[in-house]
């Protein structure tokens, strides 16, 4: 099944595709999601996968931006089973930008697998990929994000980060940061970090009188969060309420995990 958006020049919306309890379950896997945006458009896209939907989903986005256009993505993905999503987002046109915002976390038994693909086909294009990733005990990720660059670009400027952090060590989590750089007139940066709960913010919380499976909560909340920045006046409510249910049940699942 195929879904298209396109966004008219110098136009703005916002996109909320949900899977699961707070949306439709969409049949079909793969997925095809095809978004156009013209010149000089924006396009806010939230991407919510709940732990309540299919099983086993997996989708192909591309994403073809033109001159001076903006996009988006927020990703929030907690699911029950096996979630795959391969990503391709085309810079086309001079000075246009995307940016990636993700906050993912890896139930027990469950398998969730990122490949993003970022193309600068244009000069002066900007592009910003962050990830934070949540392993619950027993739960599998994996995380590959390549930037590309051809030959004869100028004014590229790209960014990566991805992080993940397991509260109990037992997660199997894979962090692919990569660089395919072929034209000098660039500033590219990327990163990865895995990482076990800081100990200090831990026996902060825990000299406070706070229990350790509510500060381990906590600040497993913070780093999701991290990832959804508050909306501005502008956005509508049920995307913040939809962002917010997914968030609180899937930490509900986590923190359930860890206490056992």
């Amino acid at each position: 099944m195929t879904y298209a958006l396109s966004i008219a020049a110098g136009h703005s919306s916002t996109w909320m595709e949900t899977l699961g309890e707070y949306g439709a379950i969409l049949g079909g896997a793969p997925r095809d999601v095809l978004i156009r945006l013209a010149a000089d458009s924006r396009l806010t896209h939230y991407r919510l996968i709940g732990p309540g939907g299919a099983t086993d989903v997996a989708d192909r986005l591309t994403v073809e931006i033109g001159a001076g256009a903006s996009y988006e993505q927020r990703l929030l993905a907690v699911p029950p089973a096996q979630f795959r999503s391969e990503q391709r987002i085309q810079l086309d046109g001079a000075g246009a930008s995307a940016t990636l915002r993700g906050a993912c976390v890896a139930l027990p038994r469950s398998q969730l697998d990122l490949d993003i693909t970022v193309v600068h086909g244009a000069d002066h294009t900007e592009s910003d990929q962050r990830i934070n990733l949540l392993g619950a005990a027993r739960g599998k990720a994996s995380a590959q994000v390549e930037t590309q660059v051809p030959p004869g670009r100028r004014g590229v400027r790209a960014n990566q980060l991805l992080r993940a952090m397991q509260p109990d060590g037992q997660a199997q989590i894979v962090l692919r940061p990569r660089l395919a750089i072929l034209s000098d007139d660039v500033v590219c940066r990327h990163g990865a970090t895995t990482a076990a709960i800081r100990e200090d913010e831990l026996f902060y919380l825990l000299s406070r009188g706070i229990a350790r499976h509510e500060a381990v909560a906590m600040l497993c909340e913070a780093f999701l969060r991290q990832m959804l920045p508050a909306d501005d006046q502008g956005s509508q409510r049920d995307v913040r309420l939809a962002v917010e249910q997914v968030l609180a049940l899937g930490l509900q699942r986590q923190e359930a995990v860890h206490e056992a």
